[in-house]
């Protein structure tokens, strides 16, 4: 444990808050059961101007964690708590959107901005205490569109995202929360390979991205480029530094079909700090460095493959 300003903080959190990846040697399994029931309502109202779309629902679920004590002791208190016992989690969201894109699944233009809460227990009971909200803003706009032959055409996108989403303690400050409650980073639609980050608190994701068809309504190709940040907890998001955020660039192909979003790309992470750019190795194409025997790579060279969600969930 290190003591910091008269408090203790363990190896874990104050890891997390050094924007450290936490050995899997030091992670553990478990089993969550779920079970539960939800109730929503919402309308989209047609304006000249765009949809705007409105959306509020309940949901009480059943949860039980198992795992084996004897072995493990789960640095999160309400994952301990959650060993062997069916414990009610309780939510209430709402939601709010505003929508002029031409195709939801493959926009060429518009925008759409979206605000979404969800209050976890508090007044609503349960064992989970805390209130996540959601804001979503991108932009859509056609930068050339020129036909080529009877059907074809050479066409460019330029595609805007940003979201920024936070875990805050309830109203009156009661917090409890597990990892499935927490932001995290998974490597595929959220900062393109990375490594799994969990227990976020904050999490800003940002990217830009060239699309062009190759066969406009099956398959594109994407140019990107993304920023990514994510902080264990509201302090050190307030304390944010270009070296806190994970960026990559890349290029690939998206299957743009209804209810197979997919896309294959090859990237490059790197991450900015005082000195410059910081390119990170990846995990395919590495260098060689001539003579070494055995095989050493330069520490910086390679991509990294990547099978990513493009969709919207």
């Amino acid at each position: 444990d290190e003591i910091t300003s008269g408090e203790v903080v363990t190896d874990y959190a104050y890891a997390l808050s050094k924007d450290e990846t936490i050995d899997d040697a030091y992670l553990m399994d478990y089993d969550s059961f779920n079970i539960s029931l939800g109730l929503s309502i919402g309308y989209t109202f047609h304006l000249p101007i765009g949809r705007l779309g409105t959306g509020t629902g309940l949901r009480f679920a059943l949860s039980k964690i198992d795992y084996d004590p004897s072995l493990y002791r789960p640095f999160t208190p309400s994952v301990r708590e959650g060993l062997g016992n069916w414990l009610f989690i309780n939510r209430w969201w709402l939601n709010l959107s505003f929508d002029t894109r031409d195709i939801i699944y493959n926009p060429s233009q518009g925008i759409y901005l979206s605000e979404r809460l969800t209050y976890t227990g508090g007044i609503l009971g349960g064992t989970r205490d805390y209130i996540r909200t959601s804001t979503t803003a991108e932009a859509f706009a056609t930068l050339w569109d020129v036909p080529v032959g009877d059907t074809g055409k050479f066409k460019g996108v330029l595609a805007l995202h940003s979201s920024i989403a936070f875990i805050l303690n309830q109203i009156g400050g009661a917090y409890s929360a597990t990892t499935q409650d927490l932001l995290y980073i998974d490597g595929m639609s959220i900062a393109r390979a990375w490594p799994r980050v969990y227990d976020g608190r904050a999490l800003w994701n940002n990217w830009i991205e060239l699309r062009m068809p190759i066969l406009e309504q099956y398959l594109w190709g994407d140019l990107f480029t993304s920023a990514v940040g994510i902080w264990p907890d509201l302090d050190t998001f307030g304390a944010m530094a270009p070296d806190d955020f994970k960026f990559t660039m890349g290029g690939g192909v998206r299957l743009t079909i209804p209810g197979f979003p997919i896309g294959l790309y090859l990237a490059k992470r790197f991450k900015i700090n005082e000195t410059g750019v910081e390119w990170q190795p990846g995990s395919i194409f590495r260098r060689r460095i001539p003579d070494s025997d055995p095989a050493e790579y330069y520490p910086t060279s390679g991509i990294d493959f990547v099978i990513a969600f493009t969709g919207d969930f």
